[in-house]
């Protein structure tokens, strides 16, 4: 397909990047080759290519079909890998992006296999982001100390001709005050998904001992 005119054209007028994965260090069990095409530069951390430290499943057809059939849906570590450098990427550029539901209650599960001496390897959003907040400043003017440039936006990005983005960093006591709002991952209650923890109290209180 990206050899067809049209596409070679699309390549060659818009800027983008090229970034490459095997599935297999995404949850897969099949050494699946596959390259993004985007513009998303962030999402170049996806950018990851098999140890050979674990065995594959073989390609072919099986007693339930193709094998290639079976490696169509994206698995879960590697949609949530893509998701959290996407929502990097529009954090960075001032977007707020709360964790949604289903990723507090995937993180809750890691901390308990954590607990359970079963280790993961996916990583997700910050605890706590690394910018207060984002600016545009003329492309010639420096950047200031307490500030990062980010990447020139790439096209679809908000930006404005003969400007560029920075991000201003918190100072220390505003890193510490935002930690502090946000909790701490590591602390056991917060580990339990909400049922459980209901349960839990429920099972603590005097009156359902004595039954």
């Amino acid at each position: 397909m990206w050899d067809t005119t049209p596409f070679v054209k699309f390549l060659q007028e818009v800027p983008h990047f090229c970034t490459y994965f095997h599935h297999c260090m995404y949850g897969s069990s099949r050494r699946k080759h596959t390259c993004l095409v985007h513009n998303i530069k962030t999402v170049c951390d996806m950018q990851l290519f098999c140890d050979n430290s674990h065995p594959h499943e073989a390609w072919g057809r099986s007693d339930t079909g193709w094998a290639t059939a079976q490696e169509t849906a994206y698995p879960w570590p590697l949609s949530r890998r893509l998701a959290a450098l996407i929502a990097l990427h529009l954090q960075n550029h001032g977007v707020r992006c709360p964790t949604p539901s289903f990723a507090k209650h995937a993180s809750q599960l890691d901390g308990i296999r954590q607990q359970t001496f079963m280790q993961h390897t996916a990583t997700g959003l910050p605890w706590v982001p690394e910018f207060s907040q984002t600016a545009q400043i003329p492309a010639a003017a420096p950047v200031p100390h307490n500030a990062k440039l980010l990447t020139i936006p790439l096209l679809g990005d908000a930006a404005r001709v003969g400007y560029k983005t920075i991000g201003i960093l918190r100072s220390p006591q505003e890193f510490m005050d935002a930690a502090i709002a946000a909790g701490h991952p590591g602390q056991s209650l917060d580990q339990l998904p909400e049922p459980m923890k209901n349960a839990v109290w429920s099972l603590s209180q005097p009156d359902h001992r004595k039954k």
